[in-house]
């Protein structure tokens, strides 16, 4: 009787026992975060982290959060890369924080890529935008938008958009301290290294004119880069660009554009040509005040000649200019008189 009770004992023990496991595996079995969404990449830039947290609360199936995974691992890579590079580095950090704001800027898009965040999902507003220079943003956000940028693309626009907005703050900074007031050679208690005469003061400006020129232009151009290729025709120039767009939109038959098309190209050489000039005079000038600047012990052979080269310059350049500007104008009338015709 009691070897009895001993074996129902034991099988009722092992039926409860066997029971708790089947609940616990069937718990197990229904959690909701298992399988691909419980793997722990452990990303050592916090940032990574929280992105890879957001992309586990989305319903991504196996092969996307995958996908995501090593888009991440490579951007956490970048992360790293750039401080190990910071503490190694006598460049300024200020160079290694704009790196980082462009790091920001692939992991936001990757977000947008994979559908972990909308494309105005403002998950970087906290750190600010990728670039300070609101023009820069713009140009940005209109690569983005136009899609006609490879990955490896837009990385090549941002170091370029990164590069002319370091150019702005030097500039920036330039124009900062040459609008500092400079002590006049007949000011009382100025002593000799401190006296600037107007000359110099002049071929200082000059340097400001020509800055400002070349910063202006690359900004210029790239703006053209972002514009999709059928509205920039082939032309490099944002003018030209400009009467291009507006033939697009006028009555031209395809001959007549193309005849357009042709006359826009040797315009555009004359609007290069126009921008050499102006260089060429600003450059003239500055070589005419500083060798005026030299000595007072003057070549007066030289000096003529410094002021040939200045003379014959300005008359070149306001040849070009003129006829830059006339050719404006009847491409400006050409294109009014088609945009009409279409009106009607």
């Amino acid at each position: 009787m009691s070897k009895s009770i001993i074996v129902i004992f034991l099988v009722a023990s092992t039926f409860v026992l066997l029971c708790s496991c089947g609940d616990k595996f069937d718990k197990d079995d229904n959690r909701v975060d298992k399988g691909p969404e419980r793997i722990e990449p452990k990303f050592r830039h916090k940032q990574v982290n929280k992105v890879w947290e957001k992309a586990l609360r989305k319903n991504l199936n196996q092969n996307k959060l995958e996908d995501f995974r090593k888009q991440l691992k490579k951007i956490d890579e970048k992360y790293l890369q750039n401080k190990k590079d910071m503490q190694s580095s006598d460049t300024p950090t200020e160079q290694f924080k704009q790196q980082e704001k462009i790091i920001d800027g692939h992991l936001q898009d990757a977000m947008v890529r994979f559908g972990i965040v909308p494309s105005k999902d403002g998950f970087f507003a906290d750190k600010g935008q990728v670039f300070r220079d609101r023009r820069v943003n713009d140009l940005w956000a209109s690569a983005l938008n136009n899609g006609q940028f490879s990955d490896d693309e837009l990385e090549i626009l941002k170091k370029d958009l990164l590069a002319h907005q370091v150019k702005v703050e030097e500039f920036q900074a330039a124009i900062k301290d040459h609008k500092q007031p400079m002590p006049n050679e007949n000011e009382v208690g100025a002593g000799d290294k401190d006296k600037v005469n107007p000359m110099e003061r002049r071929a200082a400006d000059i340097d400001m004119k020509l800055k400002h020129r070349d910063l202006t232009q690359d900004f210029q151009r790239l703006a053209v880069k972002v514009i999709p290729d059928e509205e920039r025709g082939g032309f490099n120039d944002h003018k030209v660009v400009q009467l291009w767009q507006e033939a697009l939109r006028a009555d031209f038959d395809p001959e007549e554009l193309e005849k357009l098309r042709q006359e826009l190209k040797e315009f555009e050489k004359e609007i290069e040509n126009n921008d050499e000039l102006h260089k060429k005079v600003l450059h003239a000038e500055k070589d005419h005040l500083t060798s005026k600047n030299k000595s007072n012990l003057k070549d007066p052979e030289a000096m003529k000649e410094k002021r040939g080269i200045l003379a014959s310059a300005r008359e070149e350049l306001q040849t070009v200019s003129k006829k830059v500007t006339n050719l404006m104008r009847n491409f400006k009338d050409k294109l009014g008189k088609a945009g009409k015709k279409n009106e009607l």
